[in-house]
């Protein structure tokens, strides 16, 4: 299951900047942001800088976190945060079990990130256009999905692989 999410993430990394690339392309050059609903002002921000902005934003996610997923291995073993510690560490295989499971997790919660910001993208190119989006409560989707995404990753190293005990 981990060794899809290298490829999920890759997948919705593409979906972001394509996304990101087809509302540039139609959106008006004048982007307005109706926050009113939330108590803010109604904001206009050029295309450009949306774009741009966007697009940063999802490449600092996506490489930041890659980067860290990579320097797992390097860390010193105090700060890694994760339960059965010892016995992770307790052999060359477990260790690289360890850090292949957490690069994956990683890379799943760079895809949860990545679908969260296409539904951002679409929740502004409803503002500007005709497309109508009222579904707002798929933010606390996606805050419920990060929560059991963290509550996972606790749980899928509560365990250790019997193949890895066995040895």
């Amino acid at each position: 299951m981990f060794r899809l999410a290298k490829y999920a993430m890759i997948l919705t990394l593409l979906t972001v900047l394509g996304i990101n690339l087809l509302c540039y392309i139609y959106f008006p050059q004048t982007l307005k942001l109706d926050l009113t609903s939330a108590g803010f002002k109604e904001y206009l921000i050029d295309r450009g800088s949306f774009f741009y902005s966007s697009i940063f934003i999802a490449l600092l996610m996506n490489i930041g976190l890659s980067v860290i997923g990579i320097s797992l291995p390097y860390l010193p073993k105090s700060l890694l945060i994760l339960p059965n510690k010892t016995k992770w560490h307790s052999n060359s295989e477990m260790k690289k079990e360890l850090y292949e499971r957490a690069k994956g997790w990683i890379y799943a919660l760079n895809s949860i990130i990545n679908l969260f910001m296409i539904y951002c993208v679409a929740i502004v190119f409803s503002f500007n256009s005709d497309f109508e989006m009222t579904h707002y409560g798929y933010i606390v989707l996606f805050a419920l999905l990060m929560v059991t995404w963290v509550a996972f990753y606790f749980y899928s190293f509560l365990s250790i692989p019997k193949k890895l005990l066995a040895e």
